[in-house]
């Protein structure tokens, strides 16, 4: 017995050096385009209105085709943010051109696409409308609005995987533009190396790990693991320490995060949540599933997140951000202290606001007690 639940946890470990290795080649792709996009401001909007760019494509192109690479093609289900739809058309012949060559950046040692497997690879992400056991679920960049902002700006590169359950057991969270230290003020203003990947996988705990420069040779030692009998996440890079998010603080010491766009979430609402609970100071602001990274770490301990009528949220926005949180000890939940839905489709259908918390159980009970309140 103790054999089999060793060789499982091996694998387990493995699975998410290879997510891991994927999300690495990720960042490299966009890290090198952040400034030359930002500054161009070449992005274009999807049908909801939200942007997108090459990098956003590309990312997603690397991820694919490197976990391809590791798992199998047919052990690869895959449900992501952006399409392969109109890249075909002659008058995108440029742009996808441009993904094609940012794509091969990030793959660069490990395989070369030509435009026929940029496309195959995007459409392999959507050949399913749900989720489902099994799923890994991304979004390639996180937060594109932060992203076009400028390197001091946040984004994140989130990469889920749902277990039989339809839960994420894995998450691997790249934070290219993070503070490496605790961040105390505005992330923007923190001094210090930046740049952060967070793996958490459900048993084994939560590790931060700089992302180091040379990704390259990261993304290689990362894919050599696949191949080890390692068992434990600390040895997946160097500089790795474990994190933990069980704050024992009292309220009025917590710190909480919100959505950097004002339009992503009821702030009235969540200002009177906070007040009702007793936490006090200004709520730090930012894009991305980096806020789920924040309370992992302890720099934040509670996120609220209420959208306005009429949008539903999509699991690649949480999958990843949700199994890292919960992994280091944290709490994700609905605005009624239930699960949120990840395994029935790309929606979260029914869910009208988040909860996740870096606090005991306890205290993120009170916390759903009091927005139930707020909501009467």
């Amino acid at each position: 017995m103790a054999s089999a639940a060793r060789s499982a946890s091996t694998a387990s470990v493995r699975v998410a050096a290879s997510a891991l290795q994927a999300v690495l080649r990720a960042s490299k792709v966009t890290t090198s385009l952040q400034a030359s996009i930002a500054r161009a401001g070449a992005a274009s909007s999807k049908a909801d209105a939200s942007p997108v760019t090459v990098a956003d494509f590309a990312s997603e192109v690397v991820v694919i085709s490197t976990l391809q690479a590791a798992l199998g093609a047919s052990e690869v289900r895959m449900v992501s943010e952006e399409a392969a739809d109109g890249l075909a058309d002659p008058s995108k012949a440029a742009t996808l051109a441009a993904i094609v060559e940012a794509s091969n950046m990030g793959l660069e040692g490990l395989l070369e696409l030509g435009p026929e497997g940029v496309i195959e690879a995007l459409r392999a992400a959507h050949r399913s409308s749900t989720t489902g056991v099994g799923a890994w679920v991304l979004d390639p960049i996180d937060g594109t609005k932060g992203f076009l902002r400028g390197p001091k700006h946040q984004y994140a590169i989130g990469l889920g995987l749902l277990d039989e359950a339809g839960d994420p057991s894995l998450g691997v969270l790249a934070c290219p533009n993070l503070p490496q230290a605790a961040v105390i003020g505005d992330p923007a203003d923190t001094p210090g190396a930046r740049g952060v990947v967070l793996v958490g996988l459900r048993g084994h705990g939560c590790w931060q790990f700089p992302i180091p420069e040379d990704l390259a040779r990261s993304a290689a030692a990362a894919a050599a693991l696949v191949d080890s009998a390692a068992d434990s996440l600390g040895g997946l890079l160097p500089g790795g320490r474990r994190v933990e998010s069980q704050s024992r603080a009292r309220p009025s010491s917590w710190r909480a995060c919100e959505s950097y766009e004002a339009g992503h979430s009821n702030r009235t609402r969540s200002s009177d949540i906070l007040e009702r609970a007793a936490v006090g100071g200004e709520p730090l602001r930012v894009d991305s599933m980096v806020k789920y990274a924040l309370l992992a770490r302890g720099d934040a301990h509670l996120y609220l997140r209420f959208p306005q009528a009429g949008y539903e949220e999509k699991v690649w926005d949480h999958a990843a951000g949700a199994a890292v949180l919960q992994a280091a000890g944290g709490t994700v939940t609905d605005e009624l202290g239930g699960a949120l839905p990840f395994g029935k489709s790309a929606l979260l259908s029914g869910v009208t606001g988040i909860v996740a918390s870096a606090c005991r159980p306890d205290a993120h009970a009170t916390i759903i007690e009091i927005v139930k309140q707020c909501s009467e």
